[in-house]
C-alpha cells in the first residue's frame, strides 16, 4: 500500500502552542512551572502490597526552584 502524503509530526514549538499552552490555561493554578518532579507514586501506597492499588490516586513529589518542597 502506498501513502499519498508523508506523515507529518509536530515540532516542539507546535506541541507547546497547540496542546500544552491551551491545556495549561484550562488547568490554571494546577500547572507548576519552574519545578522539578522528584517522584510519582500511589497515595498511601506500599510497594509490596498491591490490593486495591489501582483505586488509589497518584501523588507527585516536586521541588520548587527556590528549594522548597511543593
Amino acid at each position: 500500500m502506498v501513502q499519498s502524503e508523508a506523515a507529518t509530526y509536530l515540532t516542539g514549538g507546535d506541541w507547546v502552542e497547540q496542546y500544552l499552552q491551551p491545556l495549561a490555561e484550562v488547568l490554571g493554578e494546577h500547572v507548576r512551572v519552574a519545578a522539578r518532579v522528584t517522584g510519582v507514586s500511589r497515595a498511601d501506597g506500599d510497594r509490596i502490597v498491591d490490593a486495591d492499588r489501582e483505586a488509589q490516586p497518584f501523588t507527585v513529589g516536586i521541588a520548587n526552584t527556590d528549594g522548597s518542597d511543593g
